[in-house]
């Protein structure tokens, strides 16, 4: 995808994206993979991002899934000519435990890990109910006691510290 602001203005943004899934029938685990590339280009500026987010799920018994997530940044970054880049990681782990056939709890904790950049790391950990509102539905309701704010990698997850509201739908 590309966007111009207009023809008379050098500022423009270019998408790409491109998602693999495997999913074996008769299988325990799903896993997922998504590639995301950012060119912003903005007066001066210019902002490059590759993203990769990686998930596996792993079911132990019908009731009980552990998943694992894996996300690695590079931001490429030109101000006034000078360019300057860094490599961000995010860690994640969420158990997710089926109460019955309408209830879920989830407990998860995330790591974010700026070393190259800014030599910190920040941290996610909290819990959440699933509500089977209708097949394929589900609505969240969660509370993270630490948290931190990622626009890369927080868009399929939580990780903002305090409560929240959500939904998942399977297609």
């Amino acid at each position: 995808t590309r966007r111009s602001s207009d023809l008379n203005n050098s500022d423009e943004t270019i998408y790409a994206d491109i998602s693999v899934a495997h999913r074996p029938l008769e299988s325990n685990y799903i896993v997922l993979d998504k590639f995301h590339f950012t060119d912003e280009k903005e007066g001066g500026l210019r902002s490059r991002r590759f993203v990769n987010d990686f998930n596996m799920n792993y079911k132990i018994i019908s009731s009980f899934e552990l998943s694992l997530y894996h996300g690695i940044k590079q931001v490429i970054e030109t101000i006034e000519r000078q360019e300057y880049s860094g490599v961000t990681q995010m860690f994640g782990l969420r158990a997710n435990y089926d109460i019955n056939s309408h209830f879920d709890v989830m407990a998860y904790s995330n790591i974010i890990d700026g070393a190259s950049t800014l030599n910190q790391q920040e941290y996610n950990y909290g819990v959440a109910l699933g509500w089977n509102a209708y097949k394929n539905v589900n609505l969240i309701v969660g509370y993270n006691f630490e948290g931190f704010k990622d626009n890369d990698f927080s868009s399929g997850t939580e990780t903002k510290e305090g409560g929240y509201i959500g939904f998942r739908v399977k297609f």
